[in-house]
């Protein structure tokens, strides 16, 4: 799924315009192969203040990256949706950093709440996160299915 977003998102511009794409993909994703599940993964990003965000990026994507080997759903990630190139189309982007991560939570609800995505994966250290932990949050009000991982070595922040 990952690699149909980035296309999905090509002439976005807002994140209504993202909101949006990313529905229409979720809705024809579960027409064309029949599938009823679709899984989105948690965690930190911009926690810990931007001389991690890299890292947290890499981790991240590691953690996707498992959980497609092992689940027969689509999987997906803040990572997948809001690549440098999304960054600079978006129009919030522009905004200071408080207000940019009121939008984002905002974002990942409407995402959440949208129907679509069934499963939530919750990645170590996710409660370190203010917008994981919104989503975590957001997931038990909507009784969205939730998988904690546990942290292992080959991802583990040094």
């Amino acid at each position: 799924m990952g690699k149909n977003i980035g296309s999905a998102l090509k002439n976005s511009k807002t994140l209504h315009h993202v909101k949006h794409s990313l529905v229409r993909l979720f809705k024809d994703t579960k027409k064309k192969n029949s599938i009823e599940k679709i899984g989105y993964v948690a965690g930190i990003i911009t926690s810990g203040g931007p001389e991690y965000f890299k890292a947290n990026r890499r981790r991240l994507a590691d953690y996707v990256g498992k959980l497609r080997k092992i689940h027969n759903f689509p999987m997906f990630s803040a990572i997948d949706v809001f690549t440098s190139e999304v960054y600079e189309r978006l129009e919030e982007w522009k905004l200071p950093f408080s207000e940019r991560e009121v939008k984002a939570r905002s974002f990942w609800r409407k995402i959440l709440k949208s129907g679509h995505v069934t499963d939530i994966f919750m990645t170590p250290r996710f409660k370190k996160s203010k917008g994981a932990s919104d989503e975590h949050k957001t997931a038990k009000e909507i009784g969205l299915t939730i998988h904690y991982m546990n942290e292992d070595k080959k991802t583990k922040n040094k």
